[in-house]
């Protein structure tokens, strides 16, 4: 999606790269959020239309997977562990009695509030984009 001298196959054998893909993925405690606010909003040329785009694009595709995919495997794997590990001492059904059930977070009103500056994020690049100019 950008016009990097460097290919797709060049970029994956760095371990910048990498580093900052898997960063931008962790859906936890505003770690995506503070990733896209400096690394991304932040250093991208606000008057160029591609740029602009291209970061609202790569923001909700990053948005799907962390919040979509990897929250949604984390929430199974605990809702798993949740009910099929029984406590016999205790005389539980399950587990979630005790430790909360599962996608509960103590967290909750950080999390919520980075869910909220994610999309005032982006919202706020799409009011960039209307004083953008095609520069390509």
């Amino acid at each position: 999606m950008y016009p990097y001298e460097e290919k797709i196959w060049r970029q994956v054998k760095s371990p910048l790269f990498w580093f900052l893909t898997v960063f931008s993925l962790i859906p936890f405690v505003a770690i995506q959020l503070v990733h896209f606010i400096f690394f991304e909003f932040l250093m991208i040329d606000k008057t160029d239309e591609y740029q602009v785009i291209a970061f609202i694009v790569r923001f909700k595709r990053f948005f799907f997977l962390s919040f979509g995919v990897v929250k949604g495997i984390i929430s199974y794997v605990q809702y798993y562990i949740c009910v099929n590990f029984q406590k016999e001492e205790d005389g539980l059904i399950h587990s979630c009695n005790v430790r909360g059930s599962p996608g509960f977070s103590t967290y909750f009103w950080l999390e919520l509030g980075s869910f909220v500056i994610q999309f005032i994020l982006v919202w706020i690049a799409f009011w960039y984009l209307q004083y953008a100019k095609p520069k390509g």
